[in-house]
Parts: C-alpha cells; structure tokens; sequence
C-alpha cells in the first residue's frame, strides 16, 4: 500500500523561508566578521598590541592567522641606553614585538657633546 500524500500546512513556508533568510544573514555575518575589527579585539584582548602591529602583511585587517601570531605575547623587562623597557616578544620565536620605555629619551650624541 502506498502511503497518502500529506500536504504542508499552512504558512510552514513561510516559516521555513524565515529560517533560511536568518541562516544567510548569519553566514554573511560570520564571512564579515575577520575583515573587522571585532576578530581582533576578541582574540587580542589582554595583550599590548595594537591593530596595526597584529596586521603583519598590512591590508588593513587582522586575519584569525595574524592574530594567532602576532598576539600570542609575552613581556621580559630590559635596559635599553640606561632605560628600564619592557620588551614584548612573541611566544612562537621568541622575536621582539614591540619595545615600550618610559622616562626621557637618553642620546649618546647629546652626552658626548655636553661633556
């Protein structure tokens, strides 16, 4: 015996047509998202980098791989001319990231020629 054939009800359609317009627009959204800087402040929030230090290949977005990289950062405190620094470095490699002093700008060349 063959079963009968049920017909949808009533405005099922226009349910189902609902869902599939939300589940485009979440598509788009989520496609959006890494080309903002949203990506960027969720994975990179804590650390002492900046947007324009985490865009390595500098097209003015922060990829999921860039920020895997770059914010992925440590601080060690170092002297740099007689300043106390606090050198940021990536975990990965160990290099410098960035390097933050505080204090007046100490220069050889202006002690050299006072003295």
């Amino acid at each position: 015996m063959i079963p009968p054939v049920m017909h949808r009800p009533q405005g099922s359609l226009l349910v189902e047509g609902l869902q599939w317009i939300v589940a485009v627009t979440a598509l788009g959204c989520l496609a959006w998202l890494p080309r903002t800087p949203a990506l960027f402040v969720a994975l990179c929030a804590g650390t002492h980098i900046e947007f324009y230090e985490a865009d390595l290949n500098h097209d003015d977005y922060v990829s999921v791989g860039e920020a895997a990289y770059a914010c992925n950062v440590d601080s060690r405190p170092v002297r740099n001319d007689g300043r106390a620094c606090t050198e940021y470095y990536n975990r990965v490699d160990w290099r410098p990231v960035k390097l933050e002093c505080s204090g007046p700008q100490f220069s050889r060349w202006t002690q050299a020629q006072d003295g």
